[in-house]
């Protein structure tokens, strides 16, 4: 902007007539992304007083609402809690006859019991790197299909023919570390790729 363009305008004060005046002419007014761009340059540059800076940091965002960090009186203060304390809650009541209903139920009695299951060991075991490798291997060398229909797709890494169960209790493996230095675990030959139809047809429980 060129020097002097405004010069006439220096000390000129709005009335508040016509500062409400342009406030309403203002109001749901949307700044397009060219107008937003040159107010930003407007701005480079411009310096702050400390003034303005500590009113800018008390000024409250309009998105907190209006009432959002007001302070209030002592007085005020005083009147609001006589008037809350006045107010019947009725959720209060409500609140009362459930826990009359529940009263002298505990533990799995009490209707928001919740049962923790315990993490199982062969879930963790499952979880390991080594265990990733040793399923990965033994997809590779069965060219990822089911050595039992053909199909590939989505298939699961069986332990055969000793059972994954089979070699936990064999050794009484109950650490992890004793799981991954146990070498018949991580037997490729002792594995099979199966699909998840013959997985379960072939499954067992022992």
């Amino acid at each position: 902007m060129p020097k002097g363009v405004y010069k006439h305008r220096r000390g000129f004060h709005l009335s508040e007539e016509h500062r409400r005046k342009i406030a309403i002419a203002n109001t749901g007014r949307k700044l397009n992304a060219e107008t937003k761009r040159k107010c930003g340059l407007a701005n480079i540059g411009r310096k702050i007083s400390e003034e303005t800076r500590e009113k800018l940091k008390k000024r409250i965002p309009y998105w907190l609402g209006k009432k959002r960090g007001r302070i209030h009186t002592e007085e005020w203060k005083r009147e609001l809690s006589r008037r809350l304390k006045e107010k019947p809650i009725y959720c209060l009541k409500q609140i009362a006859k459930i826990g009359e209903l529940n009263k002298g139920k505990f533990g799995k009695n009490h209707p928001c019991f919740k049962e923790i299951k315990k993490h199982p060991f062969h879930k963790s075991i499952r979880e390991l790197y080594k265990y990733r490798q040793w399923r990965f291997s033994v997809f590779k060398r069965d060219g990822f299909r089911c050595v039992l229909c053909g199909k590939s797709g989505y298939i699961e890494a069986d332990h055969y023919p000793i059972r994954f169960i089979t070699i936990i209790r064999k050794y009484t493996i109950k650490t992890l570390e004793q799981a991954i230095n146990c070498k018949e675990l991580w037997d490729i030959k002792n594995g099979r790729t199966l699909c998840v139809k013959c997985h379960k047809a072939n499954f067992k429980r022992l």
